[in-house]
């Protein structure tokens, strides 16, 4: 089959519309999935400009579908439809024994991929492909059958399974400040490291750790902002500074001596991390046993001291 391309809208603008005229609504069609109502509007304008016709009445608090709008949406529903139905197909061929983990990236770098030769050692006939992302589960591409996220984040409407304590605590390397070696009056004093947190999430800063420790001070100006927190962990193994460390994210680097935590003092969170799974990973026997090592792994002590 040969097929160019040359006919189609922009693909981007398909399912907001498909969601929009299903609902009939630009609200519904932006909260189904996971965007603004703004970009909502701009991608359907962007459609009614590649095709060159009105889709929506735009009323006063309303959008209807005009006739135009009717007919193109039956025909990419259907095609939506056959594209669902096709990868369903594929999904079903894939090994019942393989098992799909979404999980934050620092996590899986100094958490999970160490621990897997433990897992492969217990469960040889499992496969675990990790799939690993800075996104939130909101944003997550692709499919997967478990995500382990920080409890914090965004996950839409998905419910946990269950959550693990987590342990927030200042991490630096060992030629920078030795373990145990700073009051937290003087950590304030120290360049510290910040993570420029991303439009929706809930990441702790510094000033809000210490406020929780009763330390209430005005910080020095942030020695280095980091849109990356797997970067900004790099940054401080190479001794540039503090960074506030999630405990269970760096179990590795502390067990192996490259980050120390130059403060005995920490924040404890009843529920650090979170691990979530996908309707379609129920009642899979491989994904339950996947599941259990994650939940004996995750109440297991957090490395560091």
């Amino acid at each position: 089959m040969r097929f160019s391309g040359r006919s189609l809208p922009p693909l981007a603008t398909l399912r907001p519309f498909e969601a929009a005229a299903r609902h009939e609504s630009f609200k519904a069609a932006a909260e189904e999935l996971h965007l603004s109502q703004a970009a909502i509007s701009r991608q359907i304008r962007a459609l009614e400009a590649d095709v060159g016709v009105v889709l929506f009445e735009r009323r006063h608090r309303q959008v209807v579908l005009t006739s135009a709008g009717r007919g193109l949406a039956l025909a990419i529903g259907r095609g939506l439809a056959e594209i669902g139905n096709a990868a369903d197909t594929l999904r079903a061929r894939r090994g019942e024994n393989e098992v799909t983990v979404l999980i934050e990236l620092y996590v899986a770098m100094y958490w999970l991929v160490p621990l897997l030769p433990n897992f492969h050692a217990q469960h040889p006939d499992i496969s675990i492909q990790v799939s690993a992302t800075t996104e939130p589960l909101t944003r997550a591409g692709g499919q997967f059958d478990l995500a382990v996220q920080s409890s914090d984040r965004p996950a839409g409407g998905l419910e946990p399974l269950f959550t693990a304590f987590g342990d927030i605590f200042p991490v630096c390397a060992p030629s920078f400040a030795a373990r145990d070696s700073l009051t937290l009056t003087a950590l304030a004093e120290q360049p510290l490291l910040h993570f420029r947190e991303p439009p929706g999430d809930q990441w702790l800063d510094w000033q809000d750790w210490f406020r929780r420790l009763g330390v209430d001070k005005p910080l020095r100006e942030p020695a280095q902002m980091f849109d990356s927190y797997p970067v900004m962990v790099q940054a401080a193994v190479a001794g540039q500074g503090v960074i506030l460390g999630w405990g269970r994210g760096l179990t590795a680097l502390l067990e192996a001596g490259q980050l120390v935590r130059p403060v005995p003092d920490t924040l404890r969170q009843s529920a650090g991390l979170s691990v979530y799974a996908t309707t379609s990973a129920f009642n899979n026997a491989a994904t339950d046993v996947v599941a259990q090592w994650l939940r004996e792994r995750l109440d297991e002590p957090i490395g560091g001291r």
